[in-house]
């Protein structure tokens, strides 16, 4: 499995946001690269993470396993703010 840190970080800012447009914005690239990084990384894991349904929303497995995970990893991956 070829699992990078880009992956899971698109996936913790989509997750967190569950918006790919602001999650886009906030990792300052399109949302079509976006959105391709969260298709190999589903692929990878082969397993569907988000539903788009007109919105956004995580899949239960997802959910389930990795929303609370994906706001503390984000708090602590984010850059210092001095």
């Amino acid at each position: 499995m070829d699992l990078d840190l880009a992956l899971v970080r698109a996936f913790t800012t989509t997750a967190g946001t569950l918006h790919f447009g602001r999650a886009a914005e906030e990792l300052k690239t399109s949302q079509q690269a976006l959105s391709k990084r969260i298709a190999r990384l589903e692929e990878l894991l082969a397993v569907r993470l988000f539903v788009r349904d007109g919105g956004v929303r995580l899949t239960g497995r997802a959910s389930g396993s990795c929303r609370p995970r994906t706001r503390r990893w984000r708090r602590a991956s984010a850059p210092s703010r001095r």
